[in-house]
């Protein structure tokens, strides 16, 4: 941490915080709009929960999505019955921030020609 510089910490404090809020955002429009009566202030306060529990629980990215399932189901558990949208919603975001750009990011490496195979 004595390499970097105060001001390089505080704009890499700037993007975590933005990236954060982007995802918090995100998780709130689709939770909305799977399950309409939940308040915001809720929602953004068991998703930072979610976060929560998702970082201190190990977990290799193919499966990371039961653990994101069965964390999300049992915060939400608290305010609502309807454990399918919270899964779905979780899941949802979880297929188009990891595995959408997972899979297109392997067909333009694919497309790559790393070795010129006219030699």
């Amino acid at each position: 941490m004595g390499a970097y510089k105060f001001d390089d910490l505080i704009k890499i404090m700037g993007f975590c915080l933005t990236r954060f809020g982007i995802f918090s955002f995100q998780y709130y429009l689709i939770i909305h709009m799977l399950v309409p009566e939940l308040p915001f202030y809720q929602i953004e306060l068991l998703v930072f929960i979610v976060f929560f529990v998702q970082s201190a629980l190990p977990s290799l990215d193919l499966i990371d999505v039961s653990v994101r399932a069965s964390a999300s189901a049992t915060v939400f558990a608290y305010v609502t019955q309807q454990e399918i949208a919270i899964i779905a919603a979780f899941t949802a975001i979880w297929l188009i921030n990891l595995i959408i750009p997972a899979i297109l990011g392997s067909v333009f490496i694919f497309k790559l020609k790393f070795f010129d195979r006219n030699n």
